[in-house]
């Protein structure tokens, strides 16, 4: 392959042994290790110099990920990160040679779990009709009002249902992100995706912990299943406790 670069996925403990059976970022290329000492990048050959952020590529480089997770401590590396050749990724693999390891060293026998909870509308809207006076007459005057009218109805019902949303973010929210760090190593709260997002965080657990972070998941949908819906994905490569930005040279 004709300038032929290292695209360049995370960083592993080891080089050792490596069995990844995911092609690379662009097809029919291998994943393998380039190593330095007792940590290697794990890294596929392509022609690139940059890698277009499509849902194809990115689906491509977490794949690898999570193929390595099963038998590796991965230090995500973020989506794009591409070296000229292999002298230069052993270079800067020595140069942040200390910092890889101490957070390979944080990552070790622990995984990140990310943890969305959305209220869910119908309820919600019972909720605020017993809550806030006159919203079921907002609500009809919205029916039945002329068009310009029933759009300035609308922002204001959507600024009451906004206020809600983020009362019970702060309470509820709260609530449930505290339960969960007690039984995780660290944690992160990430802003709201949308006016329905309670929470949006993600947690570093301890594997030896795991069953009990699940069962604070299946204590807060006990909790407030009946009118809040929960997503949780385990185990996900830990980006959001990894802050390290290498220069590529």
């Amino acid at each position: 392959m004709a300038n032929q670069g290292k695209y360049i996925y995370c960083i592993i403990p080891t080089g050792d042994g490596i069995n990844c059976p995911q092609e690379g970022i662009e097809e029919k290329t291998r994943v393998y290790p380039i190593s330095y000492k007792d940590i290697a990048a794990v890294v596929s050959d392509t022609s690139l110099t940059i890698c277009d952020p499509t849902r194809k590529n990115m689906a491509a480089h977490n794949r690898v990920l999570e193929a390595l997770m099963k038998e590796h401590t991965v230090l995500p590396a973020r989506f794009g990160l591409i070296s000229d050749d292999e002298d230069k990724l052993r270079g800067l693999l020595a140069e942040y040679y200390d910092t890889l390891k101490n957070y390979i060293g944080r990552l070790n026998g622990r995984m990140e779990a990310g943890v969305k909870v959305f209220w869910q509308k119908e309820k919600v809207l019972a909720i605020l009709k017993g809550k806030i006076q006159n919203f079921s007459k907002l609500q009809e005057a919205i029916r039945t009002a002329p068009s310009a009218l029933a759009q300035a109805l609308l922002v204001e019902a959507g600024r009451r249902i906004k206020s809600q949303s983020e009362e019970w973010q702060t309470k509820y929210g709260e609530e449930m992100y505290m339960r969960l760090m007690k039984v995780t190593v660290d944690g992160k709260r990430n802003y709201p995706i949308d006016i329905s997002n309670i929470l949006n965080a993600s947690f570093l657990v301890d594997i030896t912990r795991e069953g009990e972070f699940d069962a604070a998941i299946y204590e807060l949908d006990a909790k407030y299943g009946d009118w809040a819906k929960i997503r949780y994905v385990k185990p996900i490569p830990a980006y959001d406790f990894v802050n390290i930005e290498m220069f590529l040279k």
